[in-house]
């Protein structure tokens, strides 16, 4: 009995109450959570490291280009963690010394990939050894870690 109101009824639902299903429906609510979780894990960001190509421009000197992929529904990173920047990048790194880039950086930071087959570039021109393996990486908190490499041995200069 309120005072001023009168009678009045405090609170809301009882708690737990309707938490959790009756017995006989068990089997149908798990059936219908576990098609939910598969049918979203489809739509979960696929990355994939692509399209490594390697140009030999002279002797020791590559333009390397790589490409990350993802082939998922959903983007491999917010527009609002890329904004705030409170998660971590995926990290795209050529396995070659600093001191060998002519053009480009070591080491990408790739706040956020596209989802349905976004890509995002990458391109350097490195002064590398000929005959040697030129490996570009990426690594992911969330994907785990993609490398693809190329022989050098195998190029000609451009243009050849």
């Amino acid at each position: 009995d309120h005072p001023e109101y009168g009678r009045v009824q405090i609170g809301g639902w009882i708690p737990g109450y309707r938490m959790t299903p009756p017995e006989e429906e068990f089997d149908e609510v798990a059936r219908k959570q576990a098609a939910f979780l598969v049918q979203l894990m489809d739509l979960y960001p696929r990355l994939e490291l692509e399209d490594l190509q390697v140009k030999r421009l002279s002797r020791n000197i590559y333009e390397v280009e790589a490409t990350l992929v993802n082939d998922g529904f959903m983007p491999a990173g917010t527009a609002m963690a890329s904004k705030n920047r409170r998660s971590r990048p995926h990290v795209v790194r050529i396995g070659v010394d600093k001191e060998s880039i002519v053009s480009g950086t070591p080491v990408h930071k790739t706040w956020t990939v596209p989802g349905s087959g976004g890509r995002n570039k990458y391109r350097w021109i490195i002064e590398h050894p000929d005959g040697e393996p030129i490996q570009v990486s990426v690594y992911s908190e969330k994907f785990g870690s993609l490398s693809q490499s190329h022989q050098t041995s195998e190029l000609k200069e451009q243009g050849q």
